[in-house]
């Protein structure tokens, strides 16, 4: 199942924007020069935000937070949402329909490939990129993201990534997982043709 798709706007993230990340971008030096103490900043005000949340964070979610994945490659985000039996509950505590859904996001980090499984509150939601949008498109890396509480702290968390294409992705979540592998670690490319013969 495909994310939804929505409009450009600049309102996406909290505290990175696209905006100011094209500043960053800009070929003037006194807007970089400006855009860098606004991103410096915007680093400090979001780290006085986690510092304040941190506490009511599960530790999966405090682990998110703590990842640094600069750059790391977009590989895939897969979406899947599904039926499910409802408890005998009066209908307005559950209403109808009542679903499940995951989302599953693969990156490559050097010679690591993380997997990223979220348990998901809402649809997976892709702000388009603005236009123009000053870096490549062509290959689609990690930029920035925010981990942020819902305003309605039962309803959960905010995962939101902004990508080098200008995309943003932003994964409403109940619940995370990681999962990790290296190729440094496992056997070769040689080894495993050797295995399969």
């Amino acid at each position: 199942m495909k994310p939804t798709i929505a409009k450009p706007t600049d309102s996406v993230m909290r505290f990175f924007s696209r905006d100011l990340y094209a500043q960053l971008q800009s070929p003037r030096e006194d807007v970089v020069d400006e855009a860098e103490v606004k991103w410096e900043a915007a680093v400090a005000e979001y780290e006085a935000y986690l510092g304040k949340c941190r506490g009511e964070m599960p530790s999966h979610v405090r682990a998110l937070a703590d990842r640094y994945l600069h750059d790391a490659e977009f590989l895939a985000l897969s979406e899947k949402v599904q039926p499910a039996i409802g408890p005998h509950v009066p209908s307005e505590m559950f209403p109808s329909p009542y679903w499940v859904a995951n989302a599953v996001l693969l990156l490559k980090q050097d010679d690591t490939f993380r997997t990223f499984v979220y348990g998901l509150l809402d649809r997976v939601c892709v702000h388009d990129a603005p236009d123009p949008w000053p870096l490549s498109k062509l290959r689609k890396h990690w930029l920035c993201d925010e981990v942020l509480m819902n305003s309605d702290r039962r309803r959960g968390f905010l995962h939101r990534i902004l990508f080098s294409d200008g995309e943003v992705l932003e994964i409403p979540f109940s619940t995370f997982n990681e999962v990790e592998f290296s190729l440094a670690d496992g056997p070769s490319m040689l080894e495993l043709s050797g295995i399969s013969r």
